[in-house]
C-alpha cells in the first residue's frame, strides 16, 4: 500500500521501454492501471456485478488511493463485509497486475477485457 500511495509501484514508467498503458497509450501509473483505466473501470463494474450475486450489501469502489487507505473508516459495513470487500479489492488489483505483466512480458498478445474478465472469474471462483 505504501508503494501505491507514493507512486513507486514498478509500472511502465519506472522500468519498461514501453511505458504507455497498452489500452490508453498514456503513461502507466499505478492509479491509472488500477483505478482509472477503462479496463480497470470495467473490471470494477464486473466485480460489483459478481458481488451483488453473492450478497445484498452494496459494493464500494474506491476512486483514489487515499480512499483505499481509509477504507475501514469510509465503508460502513460489518466485519464479514469488510473481509469480503478486501478479498474482492485484492483480487481486482491482482487481476489487473497479473494481466498487465503477462502482456508486458509477451505471455499474452493483448491487454483486453475478455482476458481480464476470464482471469478474474477464475481467481475469485464464485
Amino acid at each position: 500500500m505504501w508503494k501505491l500511495l507514493h507512486d513507486v509501484v514498478r509500472t511502465g514508467e519506472h522500468w519498461m521501454e514501453n511505458s504507455l498503458c497498452p489500452r490508453c497509450r498514456i503513461p502507466q501509473k499505478a492509479e491509472h492501471l488500477f483505478l482509472t483505466c477503462p479496463l480497470a473501470l470495467e473490471l470494477w463494474s464486473y466485480a460489483e456485478y459478481r458481488w451483488m450475486k453473492m450478497t445484498v450489501e452494496k459494493f464500494w469502489r474506491p476512486r483514489t488511493w487515499g480512499e483505499v487507505l481509509f477504507a475501514t473508516r469510509l465503508v460502513k459495513g460489518s466485519a464479514p463485509y469488510m473481509r469480503r470487500w478486501w478479498v474482492f479489492f485484492s483480487t481486482v488489483l491482482w487481476t489487473l497486475w497479473a494481466q498487465r505483466c503477462a502482456w508486458s512480458f509477451g505471455e499474452i498478445r493483448t491487454f483486453e477485457w475478455e482476458g481480464i474478465k476470464k482471469y478474474f472469474k477464475n481467481t475469485i471462483a464464485l
